[in-house]
Protein backbone atom coordinates (compact mmCIF):
# COMPACT_ATOMS: atom_id res chain seq x y z
CA UNK A 1 0.00 0.00 0.00
CA UNK A 2 2.73 2.76 1.04
CA UNK A 3 4.28 1.50 -2.43
CA UNK A 4 1.24 2.19 -4.28
CA UNK A 5 0.41 5.58 -2.46
CA UNK A 6 4.32 6.44 -3.25
CA UNK A 7 3.87 5.83 -7.03
CA UNK A 8 0.44 7.45 -7.53
CA UNK A 9 1.92 10.48 -5.90
CA UNK A 10 4.99 10.58 -8.31
CA UNK A 11 2.32 9.86 -11.49
CA UNK A 12 -0.45 11.57 -10.89
CA UNK A 13 -0.82 15.84 -11.35
CA UNK A 14 -2.87 18.17 -10.91
CA UNK A 15 -2.91 21.91 -10.17
CA UNK A 16 -5.70 24.97 -9.99
CA UNK A 17 -4.18 26.86 -12.55
CA UNK A 18 -5.58 26.96 -16.46
CA UNK A 19 -3.72 24.18 -17.71
CA UNK A 20 -5.88 21.93 -15.42
CA UNK A 21 -8.70 23.94 -14.19
CA UNK A 22 -11.68 26.57 -16.43
CA UNK A 23 -14.13 28.09 -14.07
CA UNK A 24 -17.50 29.55 -15.34
CA UNK A 25 -21.03 30.24 -13.25
CA UNK A 26 -22.54 27.25 -14.62
CA UNK A 27 -19.68 25.20 -13.06
CA UNK A 28 -15.51 24.50 -12.95
CA UNK A 29 -14.01 21.97 -16.03
CA UNK A 30 -11.18 20.38 -14.40
CA UNK A 31 -8.56 17.85 -15.85
CA UNK A 32 -6.73 15.65 -14.01
CA UNK A 33 -3.50 13.69 -15.46
CA UNK A 34 -1.62 10.56 -14.87
CA UNK A 35 0.95 8.89 -16.25
CA UNK A 36 0.28 6.01 -19.28
CA UNK A 37 3.04 3.63 -16.94
CA UNK A 38 0.69 3.84 -13.83
CA UNK A 39 -3.10 3.91 -15.94
CA UNK A 40 -3.18 -0.29 -15.42
CA UNK A 41 -3.48 0.29 -12.03
CA UNK A 42 -6.47 2.49 -11.78
CA UNK A 43 -9.98 1.64 -12.09
CA UNK A 44 -11.56 4.79 -12.34
CA UNK A 45 -11.00 8.67 -10.67
CA UNK A 46 -13.88 10.93 -9.15
CA UNK A 47 -13.50 14.27 -7.96
CA UNK A 48 -14.94 15.15 -4.45
CA UNK A 49 -16.15 18.48 -4.00
CA UNK A 50 -18.89 20.51 -1.80
CA UNK A 51 -21.76 22.55 -2.37
CA UNK A 52 -24.59 23.28 -0.03
CA UNK A 53 -22.09 21.85 2.44
CA UNK A 54 -23.13 18.80 0.67
CA UNK A 55 -20.54 16.13 -0.59
CA UNK A 56 -21.08 16.08 -4.40
CA UNK A 57 -19.27 12.96 -5.97
CA UNK A 58 -18.48 13.73 -10.01
CA UNK A 59 -16.44 10.95 -12.18
CA UNK A 60 -14.30 11.86 -13.88
CA UNK A 61 -13.88 10.80 -18.06
CA UNK A 62 -10.85 9.09 -19.42
CA UNK A 63 -9.22 10.05 -22.43
CA UNK A 64 -9.18 7.40 -25.03
CA UNK A 65 -5.31 7.70 -25.57
CA UNK A 66 -2.65 9.46 -24.04
CA UNK A 67 -1.03 12.02 -25.34
CA UNK A 68 2.81 13.32 -23.97
CA UNK A 69 2.36 10.02 -22.02
CA UNK A 70 -0.22 11.37 -20.09
CA UNK A 71 -3.75 10.51 -19.91
CA UNK A 72 -6.19 13.06 -18.95
CA UNK A 73 -9.57 12.58 -16.86
CA UNK A 74 -11.92 15.03 -17.13
CA UNK A 75 -15.31 16.21 -15.68
CA UNK A 76 -17.10 19.33 -14.64
CA UNK A 77 -17.66 20.39 -11.01
CA UNK A 78 -20.69 22.79 -9.78
CA UNK A 79 -19.74 26.65 -9.92
CA UNK A 80 -17.13 26.87 -7.01
CA UNK A 81 -18.71 30.28 -5.54
CA UNK A 82 -15.91 32.51 -4.69
CA UNK A 83 -13.76 29.46 -3.67
CA UNK A 84 -14.08 25.73 -3.84
CA UNK A 85 -12.24 23.03 -2.31
CA UNK A 86 -11.99 19.51 -4.66
CA UNK A 87 -9.95 16.68 -3.76
CA UNK A 88 -10.06 13.13 -6.04
CA UNK A 89 -11.22 9.57 -5.42
CA UNK A 90 -8.97 6.71 -6.63
CA UNK A 91 -10.28 3.36 -7.53
CA UNK A 92 -7.77 0.97 -7.57
CA UNK A 93 -8.32 -3.01 -8.07
CA UNK A 94 -8.13 -3.54 -4.61
CA UNK A 95 -8.01 -0.34 -2.20
CA UNK A 96 -9.50 3.84 -2.42
CA UNK A 97 -7.02 6.49 -2.45
CA UNK A 98 -7.41 10.08 -2.21
CA UNK A 99 -5.18 13.27 -3.69
CA UNK A 100 -5.63 16.85 -2.71
CA UNK A 101 -2.88 19.56 -2.49
CA UNK A 102 -0.51 17.77 -0.01
CA UNK A 103 -0.51 14.19 -0.94
CA UNK A 104 -1.98 10.57 -1.23
CA UNK A 105 -4.05 9.19 1.35
CA UNK A 106 -5.49 5.98 1.98
CA UNK A 107 -8.12 7.45 3.91
CA UNK A 108 -10.28 9.93 3.36
CA UNK A 109 -8.33 13.62 4.30
CA UNK A 110 -10.45 16.02 5.75
CA UNK A 111 -11.08 19.33 4.25
CA UNK A 112 -8.33 21.12 5.15
CA UNK A 113 -5.63 20.79 2.30
CA UNK A 114 -8.23 20.24 -0.47
CA UNK A 115 -7.05 22.00 -3.90
CA UNK A 116 -8.87 25.41 -3.84
CA UNK A 117 -10.51 26.64 -6.88
CA UNK A 118 -11.02 30.38 -7.26
CA UNK A 119 -13.42 31.92 -9.59
CA UNK A 120 -12.65 35.27 -8.73
CA UNK A 121 -9.98 37.34 -9.89
CA UNK A 122 -7.45 37.37 -7.65
CA UNK A 123 -4.87 40.10 -8.32
CA UNK A 124 -3.51 42.75 -10.48
CA UNK A 125 -2.50 40.70 -13.54
CA UNK A 126 1.20 42.78 -13.29
CA UNK A 127 2.10 41.57 -9.77
CA UNK A 128 2.90 38.02 -11.20
CA UNK A 129 4.89 39.12 -13.38
CA UNK A 130 6.99 41.51 -11.08
CA UNK A 131 10.49 41.33 -9.14
CA UNK A 132 10.32 43.60 -5.97
CA UNK A 133 13.12 45.94 -4.82
CA UNK A 134 12.49 46.92 -1.06
CA UNK A 135 14.27 50.39 -0.08
CA UNK A 136 14.33 52.29 3.20
CA UNK A 137 14.44 55.21 1.31
CA UNK A 138 16.71 57.23 4.00
CA UNK A 139 20.01 54.74 3.01
CA UNK A 140 18.98 54.22 -0.81
CA UNK A 141 20.91 57.28 -2.36
CA UNK A 142 21.10 61.03 -1.37
CA UNK A 143 20.47 62.60 -5.09
CA UNK A 144 23.09 65.37 -4.60
CA UNK A 145 25.68 66.19 -6.80
CA UNK A 146 29.39 65.71 -5.57
CA UNK A 147 30.30 69.41 -5.05
CA UNK A 148 27.05 69.62 -2.75
CA UNK A 149 27.21 66.16 -0.93
CA UNK A 150 31.07 67.52 -0.48
CA UNK A 151 29.84 70.62 1.41
CA UNK A 152 28.77 69.26 4.80
CA UNK A 153 27.60 72.57 6.21
CA UNK A 154 25.38 73.22 4.15
CA UNK A 155 24.03 70.03 3.81
CA UNK A 156 23.48 70.16 7.66
CA UNK A 157 22.24 73.53 7.03
CA UNK A 158 19.78 72.12 4.28
CA UNK A 159 18.72 69.24 6.59
CA UNK A 160 17.64 70.95 9.36
CA UNK A 161 15.45 73.40 7.32
CA UNK A 162 13.70 70.25 5.95
CA UNK A 163 13.42 68.86 9.30
CA UNK A 164 12.42 71.48 10.67
CA UNK A 165 12.46 70.69 14.50
CA UNK A 166 10.51 67.74 14.69
CA UNK A 167 9.07 66.43 18.18
CA UNK A 168 11.50 63.87 19.45
CA UNK A 169 10.07 60.96 21.79
CA UNK A 170 13.20 59.51 23.16
CA UNK A 171 14.84 62.47 25.44
CA UNK A 172 18.49 63.82 25.37
CA UNK A 173 18.56 62.41 21.67
CA UNK A 174 19.04 64.61 19.04
CA UNK A 175 18.71 64.09 15.37
CA UNK A 176 21.94 63.48 13.44
CA UNK A 177 23.11 63.42 9.88
CA UNK A 178 25.42 61.59 8.53
CA UNK A 179 27.78 60.91 5.62
CA UNK A 180 27.41 57.98 2.97
CA UNK A 181 30.17 55.79 4.40
CA UNK A 182 30.08 56.27 8.32
CA UNK A 183 28.76 53.35 10.37
CA UNK A 184 25.60 53.82 12.56
CA UNK A 185 25.42 55.30 16.50
CA UNK A 186 23.06 52.37 18.15
CA UNK A 187 22.76 55.11 20.51
CA UNK A 188 20.50 57.35 18.31
CA UNK A 189 17.44 55.55 18.04
CA UNK A 190 16.40 56.26 14.49
CA UNK A 191 17.14 59.80 14.83
CA UNK A 192 19.99 59.67 12.44
CA UNK A 193 19.76 60.42 8.70
CA UNK A 194 21.66 59.89 5.64
CA UNK A 195 19.55 62.20 3.68
CA UNK A 196 18.33 59.70 1.17
CA UNK A 197 15.68 60.84 -0.77
CA UNK A 198 13.19 60.24 -3.92
CA UNK A 199 15.32 61.97 -6.33
CA UNK A 200 18.20 59.46 -5.29
CA UNK A 201 16.16 56.44 -5.87
CA UNK A 202 15.03 57.83 -9.17
CA UNK A 203 18.66 58.65 -10.20
CA UNK A 204 19.43 55.20 -9.96
CA UNK A 205 16.83 53.50 -12.15
CA UNK A 206 19.32 52.07 -15.06
CA UNK A 207 20.66 50.16 -11.78
CA UNK A 208 17.36 48.93 -10.72
CA UNK A 209 17.01 47.38 -14.23
CA UNK A 210 20.60 45.93 -14.24
CA UNK A 211 18.96 43.90 -11.59
CA UNK A 212 15.69 43.05 -13.31
CA UNK A 213 13.76 45.08 -11.06
CA UNK A 214 10.28 46.20 -12.28
CA UNK A 215 8.72 46.79 -9.04
CA UNK A 216 9.39 48.80 -5.73
CA UNK A 217 8.42 48.58 -2.47
CA UNK A 218 8.95 51.63 -0.27
CA UNK A 219 9.08 51.68 3.52
CA UNK A 220 7.36 54.84 4.84
CA UNK A 221 8.13 57.77 2.94
CA UNK A 222 5.57 60.30 5.14
CA UNK A 223 6.59 63.37 7.29
CA UNK A 224 7.63 61.96 10.89
CA UNK A 225 10.70 62.37 13.44
CA UNK A 226 12.46 59.26 12.56
CA UNK A 227 14.69 58.00 10.02
CA UNK A 228 12.37 54.51 9.84
CA UNK A 229 9.07 56.74 9.61
CA UNK A 230 6.78 54.32 11.00
CA UNK A 231 5.82 57.26 13.85
CA UNK A 232 3.80 59.16 10.67
CA UNK A 233 3.47 62.86 12.01
CA UNK A 234 1.04 63.34 8.46
CA UNK A 235 -0.83 60.80 6.22
CA UNK A 236 -0.64 63.64 3.89
CA UNK A 237 2.51 64.99 3.28
CA UNK A 238 5.39 63.28 1.85
CA UNK A 239 8.26 64.21 3.74
CA UNK A 240 10.44 67.37 3.09
CA UNK A 241 13.50 65.65 3.91
CA UNK A 242 12.60 63.07 0.95
CA UNK A 243 11.84 65.86 -1.30
CA UNK A 244 7.52 66.74 -0.44
CA UNK A 245 4.76 65.78 -2.26
CA UNK A 246 6.08 67.47 -5.78
CA UNK A 247 8.97 65.77 -4.98
CA UNK A 248 7.12 62.35 -4.70
CA UNK A 249 5.20 63.81 -7.96
CA UNK A 250 8.06 64.01 -9.80
CA UNK A 251 9.11 60.52 -8.96
CA UNK A 252 5.89 59.01 -9.59
CA UNK A 253 6.69 60.47 -13.13
CA UNK A 254 9.82 59.38 -13.73
CA UNK A 255 9.27 55.57 -12.37
CA UNK A 256 6.11 54.99 -14.41
CA UNK A 257 7.96 56.58 -17.65
CA UNK A 258 10.63 53.46 -16.97
CA UNK A 259 7.58 51.35 -16.31
CA UNK A 260 8.18 50.52 -12.25
CA UNK A 261 5.49 50.34 -10.57
CA UNK A 262 5.41 51.47 -6.97
CA UNK A 263 4.06 50.25 -3.62
CA UNK A 264 4.03 52.53 -0.64
CA UNK A 265 4.13 51.08 3.12
CA UNK A 266 0.97 52.06 4.82
CA UNK A 267 1.07 52.48 8.77
CA UNK A 268 -2.63 52.11 9.56
CA UNK A 269 -2.16 50.33 12.70
CA UNK A 270 -0.91 53.46 14.78
CA UNK A 271 0.36 56.54 14.26
CA UNK A 272 3.11 58.53 15.59
CA UNK A 273 3.07 60.32 18.96
CA UNK A 274 3.52 63.67 17.41
CA UNK A 275 0.60 62.99 14.67
CA UNK A 276 -1.82 65.87 15.20
CA UNK A 277 -4.71 63.68 15.25
CA UNK A 278 -3.21 61.83 18.83
CA UNK A 279 -2.47 65.74 20.23
CA UNK A 280 -5.82 66.64 19.56
CA UNK A 281 -7.07 63.41 20.90
CA UNK A 282 -4.63 63.09 24.19
CA UNK A 283 -6.61 67.07 25.02
CA UNK A 284 -9.77 65.26 24.34
CA UNK A 285 -11.50 66.96 20.89
CA UNK A 286 -13.91 65.62 18.99
CA UNK A 287 -14.12 63.63 16.67
CA UNK A 288 -10.07 62.74 17.48
CA UNK A 289 -10.64 61.47 20.84
CA UNK A 290 -12.61 58.41 19.45
CA UNK A 291 -9.51 57.52 17.14
CA UNK A 292 -7.15 56.46 19.77
CA UNK A 293 -7.42 54.53 23.17
CA UNK A 294 -6.96 56.39 26.48
CA UNK A 295 -6.84 55.03 30.02
CA UNK A 296 -6.87 57.52 33.54
CA UNK A 297 -8.27 60.48 34.37
CA UNK A 298 -5.40 62.68 32.50
CA UNK A 299 -5.61 60.37 29.66
CA UNK A 300 -1.79 59.47 30.38
CA UNK A 301 -1.87 56.10 29.34
CA UNK A 302 -2.83 54.74 26.04
CA UNK A 303 -2.96 51.76 23.86
CA UNK A 304 -0.12 51.60 21.63
CA UNK A 305 1.98 48.86 19.69
CA UNK A 306 3.25 46.56 21.74
CA UNK A 307 4.43 49.09 24.49
CA UNK A 308 6.00 51.50 22.14
CA UNK A 309 4.83 55.10 23.24
CA UNK A 310 5.71 56.74 20.40
CA UNK A 311 3.11 54.10 18.58
CA UNK A 312 0.17 54.84 19.47
CA UNK A 313 -2.76 52.61 17.96
CA UNK A 314 -5.55 53.87 16.17
CA UNK A 315 -9.15 53.09 17.26
CA UNK A 316 -11.56 51.89 13.86
CA UNK A 317 -14.75 51.53 15.85
CA UNK A 318 -14.36 54.93 14.87
CA UNK A 319 -15.99 55.65 10.96
CA UNK A 320 -14.73 59.06 11.53
CA UNK A 321 -10.70 57.66 11.30
CA UNK A 322 -11.97 55.29 8.90
CA UNK A 323 -13.31 57.72 6.47
CA UNK A 324 -9.77 59.85 6.98
CA UNK A 325 -7.65 57.20 6.40
CA UNK A 326 -8.97 54.84 3.69
CA UNK A 327 -12.66 54.64 3.15
CA UNK A 328 -13.47 58.98 1.88
CA UNK A 329 -12.95 60.18 -1.02
CA UNK A 330 -10.66 62.46 0.10
CA UNK A 331 -8.60 60.22 2.99
CA UNK A 332 -5.34 59.62 2.46
CA UNK A 333 -5.31 56.22 0.81
CA UNK A 334 -7.34 57.81 -2.13
CA UNK A 335 -4.90 61.12 -2.05
CA UNK A 336 -2.13 58.76 -3.21
CA UNK A 337 -3.71 56.05 -5.27
CA UNK A 338 -5.23 58.83 -7.28
CA UNK A 339 -3.52 61.31 -10.01
CA UNK A 340 -1.15 63.19 -10.05
CA UNK A 341 0.89 60.19 -7.94
CA UNK A 342 -1.23 57.06 -9.15
CA UNK A 343 0.93 54.36 -6.83
CA UNK A 344 0.00 50.70 -8.00
CA UNK A 345 -0.55 49.83 -4.34
CA UNK A 346 -0.35 49.45 -0.51
CA UNK A 347 2.05 47.07 2.25
CA UNK A 348 -0.53 47.15 5.10
CA UNK A 349 2.02 47.68 8.32
CA UNK A 350 1.17 44.54 10.91
CA UNK A 351 -1.84 44.16 8.80
CA UNK A 352 -3.13 41.29 11.19
CA UNK A 353 -2.93 43.78 14.31
CA UNK A 354 -5.39 46.31 12.74
CA UNK A 355 -8.73 46.44 14.54
CA UNK A 356 -11.30 48.35 17.31
CA UNK A 357 -10.93 48.67 20.63
CA UNK A 358 -7.57 49.09 21.43
CA UNK A 359 -7.26 44.93 19.45
CA UNK A 360 -7.43 43.17 16.50
CA UNK A 361 -11.24 43.19 16.65
CA UNK A 362 -12.57 43.20 13.61
CA UNK A 363 -9.19 42.63 11.53
CA UNK A 364 -10.67 40.59 8.47
CA UNK A 365 -13.87 43.23 7.89
CA UNK A 366 -11.25 46.25 8.17
CA UNK A 367 -8.70 44.56 5.78
CA UNK A 368 -11.89 43.74 3.29
CA UNK A 369 -13.16 47.23 3.34
CA UNK A 370 -9.70 48.78 3.03
CA UNK A 371 -9.26 46.44 -0.12
CA UNK A 372 -12.42 47.75 -1.59
CA UNK A 373 -11.65 51.01 -0.88
CA UNK A 374 -8.40 51.07 -2.57
CA UNK A 375 -9.54 49.07 -5.53
CA UNK A 376 -12.19 51.79 -5.81
CA UNK A 377 -9.79 54.14 -6.89
CA UNK A 378 -7.06 52.34 -8.58
CA UNK A 379 -8.64 48.53 -9.42
CA UNK A 380 -5.05 47.50 -10.37
CA UNK A 381 -3.76 48.22 -7.30
CA UNK A 382 -1.66 45.72 -5.43
CA UNK A 383 -2.84 44.91 -1.24
CA UNK A 384 0.07 43.27 0.14
CA UNK A 385 -0.12 42.53 3.97
CA UNK A 386 2.47 42.35 6.37
CA UNK A 387 1.97 38.92 8.64
CA UNK A 388 4.61 37.00 9.91
CA UNK A 389 2.53 33.96 11.07
CA UNK A 390 0.03 31.10 8.94
CA UNK A 391 -1.74 33.49 6.16
CA UNK A 392 -4.92 30.89 5.80
CA UNK A 393 -7.17 33.16 6.86
CA UNK A 394 -6.10 36.34 5.14
CA UNK A 395 -6.01 34.01 2.15
CA UNK A 396 -9.08 32.37 2.76
CA UNK A 397 -11.10 35.36 2.75
CA UNK A 398 -9.39 37.77 0.23
CA UNK A 399 -9.29 40.50 2.28
CA UNK A 400 -6.11 41.57 0.59
CA UNK A 401 -4.22 40.23 -2.58
CA UNK A 402 -1.13 38.65 -1.04
CA UNK A 403 1.09 38.70 2.19
CA UNK A 404 4.39 38.65 3.02
CA UNK A 405 5.69 35.18 2.88
CA UNK A 406 7.55 34.88 6.14
CA UNK A 407 6.16 31.95 7.34
CA UNK A 408 5.28 30.11 3.98
CA UNK A 409 8.47 31.07 2.54
CA UNK A 410 11.01 32.99 4.30
CA UNK A 411 11.84 31.27 7.55
CA UNK A 412 11.55 27.64 6.18
CA UNK A 413 14.34 29.02 3.26
CA UNK A 414 16.14 30.55 6.05
CA UNK A 415 16.44 27.95 8.71
CA UNK A 416 16.91 25.37 5.73
CA UNK A 417 19.69 27.42 4.33
CA UNK A 418 21.66 28.42 7.38
CA UNK A 419 20.47 26.03 10.00
CA UNK A 420 19.22 29.39 12.48
CA UNK A 421 16.17 31.07 12.81
CA UNK A 422 15.43 34.46 11.67
CA UNK A 423 16.86 36.18 14.93
CA UNK A 424 19.75 33.64 14.43
CA UNK A 425 18.94 31.26 16.89
CA UNK A 426 19.91 27.56 16.42
CA UNK A 427 17.30 25.65 13.87
CA UNK A 428 19.10 23.07 11.55
CA UNK A 429 16.21 21.76 9.38
CA UNK A 430 16.44 18.38 6.85
CA UNK A 431 15.53 19.35 3.12
CA UNK A 432 11.96 16.52 4.59
CA UNK A 433 11.25 19.29 6.87
CA UNK A 434 11.78 22.21 4.38
CA UNK A 435 9.53 20.81 2.07
CA UNK A 436 7.02 19.88 4.07
CA UNK A 437 7.00 23.11 6.12
CA UNK A 438 6.42 24.87 2.67
CA UNK A 439 4.04 22.52 1.47
CA UNK A 440 1.69 22.43 4.50
CA UNK A 441 1.35 26.76 3.57
CA UNK A 442 1.37 26.09 0.00
CA UNK A 443 -1.27 23.19 0.01
CA UNK A 444 -4.02 25.76 1.53
CA UNK A 445 -3.39 28.37 -1.30
CA UNK A 446 -5.47 28.60 -4.83
CA UNK A 447 -2.95 28.49 -7.21
CA UNK A 448 -3.58 31.88 -8.55
CA UNK A 449 -3.13 33.17 -4.91
CA UNK A 450 0.49 30.90 -4.31
CA UNK A 451 1.53 32.83 -7.65
CA UNK A 452 1.52 36.06 -6.09
CA UNK A 453 3.02 35.56 -2.66
CA UNK A 454 5.42 38.05 -1.62
CA UNK A 455 8.63 35.79 -1.46
CA UNK A 456 11.53 36.99 0.35
CA UNK A 457 14.20 36.04 2.14
CA UNK A 458 15.08 39.17 3.99
CA UNK A 459 13.46 42.56 4.35
CA UNK A 460 14.09 44.97 7.00
CA UNK A 461 12.40 43.77 9.92
CA UNK A 462 14.62 40.56 10.35
CA UNK A 463 18.45 39.53 10.06
CA UNK A 464 19.62 39.68 6.42
CA UNK A 465 20.29 36.61 4.88
CA UNK A 466 23.58 37.01 3.97
CA UNK A 467 24.67 37.96 7.99
CA UNK A 468 22.96 34.40 8.55
CA UNK A 469 24.70 32.79 6.39
CA UNK A 470 28.06 34.42 7.54
CA UNK A 471 28.91 35.95 4.12
CA UNK A 472 30.73 39.01 5.17
CA UNK A 473 30.44 42.10 2.63
CA UNK A 474 33.77 43.23 3.92
CA UNK A 475 35.94 40.64 3.75
CA UNK A 476 34.86 39.91 0.10
CA UNK A 477 36.10 41.35 -2.61
CA UNK A 478 33.60 44.23 -4.79
CA UNK A 479 32.53 42.98 -8.07
CA UNK A 480 33.29 45.64 -10.96
CA UNK A 481 30.11 47.31 -11.97
CA UNK A 482 29.11 50.72 -13.88
CA UNK A 483 26.62 51.63 -11.01
CA UNK A 484 27.88 53.40 -8.10
CA UNK A 485 25.53 52.61 -5.60
CA UNK A 486 26.56 49.64 -3.27
CA UNK A 487 28.49 48.17 -5.94
CA UNK A 488 30.26 46.02 -2.62
CA UNK A 489 27.00 44.45 -2.31
CA UNK A 490 26.16 43.61 -6.31
CA UNK A 491 27.76 39.70 -5.41
CA UNK A 492 24.85 39.02 -2.94
CA UNK A 493 21.86 40.12 -4.25
CA UNK A 494 19.24 37.38 -4.46
CA UNK A 495 15.97 36.78 -6.70
CA UNK A 496 13.93 34.01 -6.28
CA UNK A 497 12.64 32.17 -9.66
CA UNK A 498 9.95 33.43 -11.40
CA UNK A 499 6.55 31.35 -11.06
CA UNK A 500 6.39 30.23 -14.56
CA UNK A 501 5.54 26.49 -15.09
CA UNK A 502 8.76 25.59 -16.21
CA UNK A 503 10.60 26.78 -13.67
CA UNK A 504 8.05 25.69 -10.84
CA UNK A 505 8.86 22.71 -7.92
CA UNK A 506 6.50 20.12 -8.50
CA UNK A 507 5.45 18.78 -5.33
CA UNK A 508 1.81 16.77 -4.00
CA UNK A 509 0.42 17.99 -7.70
CA UNK A 510 1.59 21.93 -7.07
CA UNK A 511 3.66 24.17 -8.48
CA UNK A 512 5.57 26.65 -5.83
CA UNK A 513 5.82 30.01 -7.46
CA UNK A 514 5.41 33.61 -6.27
CA UNK A 515 6.18 37.10 -6.47
CA UNK A 516 9.62 37.99 -6.36
CA UNK A 517 11.79 39.78 -4.05
CA UNK A 518 15.95 41.15 -3.88
CA UNK A 519 16.75 41.00 -1.03
CA UNK A 520 16.97 44.60 0.96
CA UNK A 521 20.45 46.08 0.85
CA UNK A 522 20.89 49.83 1.99
CA UNK A 523 23.73 52.40 0.88
CA UNK A 524 25.77 53.07 3.80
Amino acid sequence: MVFLKRLLYKNIYFETGPLCVSSAKSGAAIKLFVNKSVIHLIDEIAARTTCDNEERIVRLKKSRSATGGFYAFSGKIPAPGASAGVRFKIYSKDNIYWLNARGVYAYHPNDYYDFRIASAKEAPAWVNKSVFYQIFPDRFWHGFNEKDYAETKELERKFNELYAGREIYFKNVEPRLKKWHELPDSKTLGYEFYFGTLEGIAQKKEYLKELGVNALYLTPIFKSPSNHRYDIIDYFEVDPVLGGNEGFKKFCEAMRGEKFRVVLDAVYNHSGFSNEMFKKARRGEKPYDEFYNFYGRKRERYACWLGHGSLPKLDYASEKLREIIYAGPRSASAKWLKPPYSIDGYRLDVAHMIGKNASAEGNIELLSEMKAAFKKYNPEAFVLAENFFDSYKMSESGCVDSVMNYHGFTFPVIAFLSKKDHRGRPNAISAEDARDWLMDCYAKLPQSRANIMYNQLSSHDISRHNSLLELDLKKSPPRSSSSSHCPESLPYFTAMKSGLPESGIRDAGRRWSGTNQLTNVTAR
